[in-house]
């Protein structure tokens, strides 16, 4: 994960900032722990450092109460990191390695991570052992009403316990979800200069490149051009926007001609394209599992395979799928793991559009599911 290049404010310590609010305001802990809807000791345990598992809607609302941004707390920034984590597996994974020594990486090489909650993981566990719930809490040493809102998700568990839960099931331990992220999180309040990239990464919206579209100038007919022109023609709408959608590209070429797509000019632009391809002038891709000649993702060999841009004169639906897919894939809606919903808006917002047509979106639910899915090799 690579830490985008404008950084956020230098990060404050909660308990430095509320030390600095009490001396400029003249009141103590427990007024500022009033005013933001919790105990006394719930603001102490969190400004100490000794909360499980940070959550930011309690930061927010001290933040408030001291009149800071909560994105200027270390604590802030630390539960956002640890929430997007918690919904996206492939950071928490990659996070989760990065925060092991070498030897402890070489020992997990071959761990495959469960991506299931706590309470589904040691449900399998403990049938595979043939053992009770009941069994497990007196072999840890715990009372099963605990151990139960645990497995629940109504309680977390620290490092230290989960480690005994698994070692009670002959289980490694980082077959838990939990359990990776309470070692990151451990880790990354020793590394708070880690946890300020990762929260810059998590808010670093992508920037694309500039779409240089082919020049449109006036081009004969294609059924009154020779073949070698024609495909001459190909390549050069190529030459300009690949990696460019077939679609695109015959588009550009038939208004050129001041035509529209009819089936007998699609059919020859096909076989135009296809003889390119063959050649060797263009490299054609079936990006998008529609074996039609006219989706394919075209490109000149030395072109890259894949090149984030602007629209341009696209539409959504003309972007080739992986150059959308990394586009998705860079959104800060992405990285943090929200929903369906809150991806579109991201890439409307990127593109800079507030509406798109049924086809645009049948294009990008197909490109986000695949993101989704790991996307294209």
């Amino acid at each position: 994960m690579i830490a985008p290049e404008m950084t956020s404010p230098a990060a404050i310590v909660l308990s430095d900032a509320i030390a600095q609010h009490t001396q400029q305001h003249g009141v103590d802990l427990a007024a500022i722990a009033r005013r933001a809807r919790m105990s006394p000791p719930q603001l102490q345990l969190l400004a100490d450092g000794e909360t499980l598992l940070i959550e930011a809607e309690p930061v927010e609302a001290v933040a408030r109460v001291l009149g800071l941004p909560a994105s200027r707390l270390r604590e802030y920034r630390l539960a956002v990191v640890l929430d997007s984590l918690s919904r996206n597996s492939e950071y928490l994974d990659a996070l989760f390695l990065e925060a092991l020594s070498p030897i402890e990486r070489s020992l997990v090489a071959d761990a495959k991570f469960s991506q299931e909650p706590l309470g589904p993981s040691v449900w399998r566990l403990l049938d595979e052992h043939e053992m009770t719930q009941q069994e497990l809490a007196e072999g840890i040493g715990m009372a099963q009403s605990a151990l139960s809102r645990a497995m629940n998700g109504h309680e977390r568990f620290s490092v230290e316990l989960l480690e005994t839960i698994a070692q009670a099931l002959d289980a490694a331990p980082e077959i838990f979800v939990e359990y990776r992220l309470a070692l990151i999180d451990e880790w990354l309040r020793q590394h708070p200069a880690r946890t300020d990239e990762l929260f810059d990464e998590l808010n670093w919206e992508p920037t694309l490149a500039e779409y240089h579209p082919w020049r449109l100038r006036a081009l004969p007919d294609p059924f009154d051009t020779a073949p070698r022109a024609l495909i001459e023609s190909l390549s050069e709408i190529v030459s300009a926007e690949g990696p460019v959608m077939g679609a695109r590209v015959y588009e550009l070429r038939l208004a050129a001609s001041g035509l529209t797509e009819t089936k007998n000019l699609r059919s020859l632009l096909n076989r135009a394209s296809a003889a390119a391809s063959r050649a060797g002038l263009i490299i054609d891709e079936n990006e998008s599992g529609d074996p039609t000649q006219k989706y394919r993702i075209l490109r000149l060999p030395e072109q890259p395979s894949v090149a984030p841009r602007v629209l341009g004169g696209r539409r959504l639906w003309q972007v080739p799928p992986r150059e959308l897919e990394s586009v998705i894939r860079g959104t800060s809606a992405w990285k943090r793991g929200e929903s369906v919903v809150r991806l579109q808006a991201a890439i409307m917002a990127t593109y800079g559009f507030s509406g798109v047509s049924m086809k645009d979106a049948e294009h990008l639910n197909r490109c986000i599911t695949r993101s989704r899915q790991g996307g294209h090799a």
